[in-house]
């Protein structure tokens, strides 16, 4: 929270530059307004497909890249445009938005995939703020870009997991772990037996 807070004071704080000096970009102006507008939808799309539709782009970063861009962009604007109307109304949508980045930017970033067939990848998100653990999930690849939730499973408690391997039973995936809550290492996860099976 301390560090939402530091960027609101820092983006209000760039907010004052533009009036240091005289000269309008009015040109460039129309194209960083167009480029912030675009950012922002891709980024609210990108919000409400995963935490709706369970469906995110299948690139380990993607989300994080769009993230960051628009968080650039944004302090580019307080940096660099004039105080208008357009810029005030702009405030009071930008910095909404970048609280909710700031929230949603470190949950779930997938950090093992393990692929069991075609389709299908099991992977480890980091928890949230307030997890207990590494959340474990299974993915299927659609749509040729995107990446589809299929199923999760955030009760494992189980950190510092460096590897995945799928185990000798049908299902079965070897969690190697840190050891941390006294969980037998590696610890042996069954997948639902509808997932297991290849499609």
């Amino acid at each position: 929270m301390t560090i939402v807070f530091l960027f609101a004071v820092l983006i209000l704080a760039l907010n004052f530059l533009p009036g240091l000096w005289k000269e309008r970009l009015v040109g460039v102006e129309k194209y960083i307004w167009v480029l912030w507008l675009g950012l922002s939808l891709i980024y609210i799309l990108l919000v409400f497909g995963m935490l709706h539709l369970k469906v995110e782009p299948r690139g380990a970063y993607t989300k994080q890249v769009v993230s960051l861009m628009l968080a650039a962009l944004t302090v580019i604007i307080f940096a660099t445009l004039r105080n208008t109307w357009k810029k005030i109304g702009f405030i009071a949508i930008a910095l909404p938005l970048l609280f909710i980045q700031a929230i949603i930017f470190p949950v779930g970033v997938t950090t093992l995939s393990l692929p069991i067939s075609n389709n299908r990848s099991v992977e480890l998100l980091s928890g949230g703020f307030i997890a207990c653990g590494e959340s474990i999930r299974v993915v299927e690849y659609k749509y040729l870009l995107f990446k589809k939730e299929v199923f999760e499973n955030s009760s494992l408690c189980l950190t510092g997991v460096d590897k995945l391997e799928l185990g000798d039973a049908e299902g079965e995936v070897l969690i190697y772990h840190s050891g941390e809550f006294d969980v037998e290492n590696p610890y042996r996860y069954l997948l639902p037996s509808t997932l297991a099976q290849p499609l």
